[in-house]
């Protein structure tokens, strides 16, 4: 809108006209100051991106060894791993897509996803140990470890995605921005944890 729209609401605002009320006070937020103050906050945050990223493979390797001994620990952390692949692979295609990206999808989005899509990979690990003894070759095991699986980690993924998408209604850019990017991971979490995981 012209700048000649906007002042007389801003006018308005500063003046606390519109503000009166006795049980909250009103703060505004425009994308842009979110943004600047995201990106100024988030300077030097990579080193705990990469070292929250490690610890998230050392869990996934000491969780599964705890409950199934030091081979299923290596297959944790290879899950994990490939979760993380699916993370960033998921934000390349949401670029390709053309969602805009903002300090705040860059900063939080890959811990999120990538905790959502370690919790579906132990379900996807728990089934495949259980079906491991009755399989009768490599292929079967796969598809018994699917077939167990496959409605918990689809029913929880689109669950995640619907949330995702009714965010959408917010309108807010920085907002919309965000959990359509984080719906585009979702499905490719989703693919990793079906397909590549087993």
């Amino acid at each position: 809108p012209p700048r000649s729209t906007l002042f007389p609401y801003t006018t308005l605002f500063r003046s606390h006209k519109l503000l009166t009320s006795a049980h909250s006070d009103t703060y505004f937020y425009s994308a842009s100051t979110l943004q600047r103050m995201l990106a100024k906050e988030g300077k030097g945050q990579m080193p705990l991106i990469a070292l929250g990223f490690i610890l998230m493979l050392i869990y996934g390797f000491i969780a599964c060894r705890a409950a199934h001994g030091t081979a299923w620990g290596f297959v944790g952390c290879a899950g994990s791993l490939m979760c993380g692949i699916a993370v960033a692979g998921g934000m390349g295609l949401a670029g390709l897509l053309g969602v805009k990206y903002n300090s705040l999808v860059l900063q939080l989005l890959p811990f999120l996803m990538l905790g959502i899509g370690v919790d579906d990979m132990f379900v996807v690990l728990q089934c495949a140990q259980e079906m491991l003894p009755g399989a009768s070759s490599a292929e079967d095991w796969m598809a018994k470890t699917a077939n167990r699986a496959g409605p918990s980690i689809t029913l929880t993924t689109a669950t995640n995605i619907g949330v995702f998408l009714i965010v959408t209604i917010v309108k807010i850019p920085v907002v919309v921005d965000f959990v359509l990017i984080a719906a585009v991971i979702a499905v490719g979490l989703f693919f990793c944890n079906l397909f590549v995981i087993p």
